[in-house]
């Protein structure tokens, strides 16, 4: 009896395994949104801002092997009183899983990307007047514009169930601006649903 009990079990597992991996291959959708931060170089001169980010991604797979992206996210750092650095931005790029049956649990990926960003600060100025007193004042500046670029994503995965999914993602985001820019990096800690 404790025999065929274990043999129906087992069976049992082997079934919900089949039908899991199965499930897998048939999904096509995949919603993802990611929290985490950006890592901002050279924004003052100093090396490496960092701030809160949220990303949010749609993925249609075409096979086990290959899947479309768009996604759009926000950043922010804010240092010092005065100076603020905010950015929003869309892709559209190719996520490739190399090795799906054997390894599925690294992906890497590519795309266009374009950003918009406002970059403000503000400092402190003297204005000398005739009488020899000076007065102090705040200069504030602000500038904002648009520029595309190259996206680079590596993702590690913690779970990649037939419906969820949780990962971490690395970003790397480039601007072509005078060249190829590599100026800013988002790391998140994301969750999927599959549909």
């Amino acid at each position: 009896m404790k025999r065929k009990m274990n043999k129906i079990i087992l069976s049992l597992f082997v079934v919900c395994l089949c039908t899991n991996v199965s499930a897998q291959n048939k999904t096509k959708n995949t919603l993802r949104i990611g929290t985490g931060i950006i890592i901002q170089d050279d924004v003052t001169g100093d090396k490496y801002r960092t701030g809160p980010a949220i990303e949010a991604e749609y993925q249609y797979s075409t096979s086990k092997y290959i899947g479309f992206t768009a996604g759009a996210g926000m950043m922010n750092i804010h240092y010092g009183t005065d100076n603020d650095y905010y950015e929003t931005f869309a892709t559209f790029g190719v996520m490739i899983t190399p090795l799906p049956d054997k390894f599925r649990w690294i992906r890497v990926g590519a795309g266009l990307s374009i950003k918009y960003f406002t970059y403000s600060y503000g400092y402190w100025q003297e204005h000398y007047l005739p009488d020899g007193y000076s007065n102090m004042y705040k200069m504030h500046y602000r500038s904002s514009r648009s520029i595309g670029g190259l996206d680079f994503v590596g993702r590690l995965y913690f779970l990649d169930s037939a419906k969820y999914e949780l990962f971490a993602s690395y970003r790397l985001k480039t601007s072509l601006d005078h060249g190829l820019e590599m100026n800013n990096a988002l790391l998140c800690l994301c969750f999927g649903i599959k549909f």
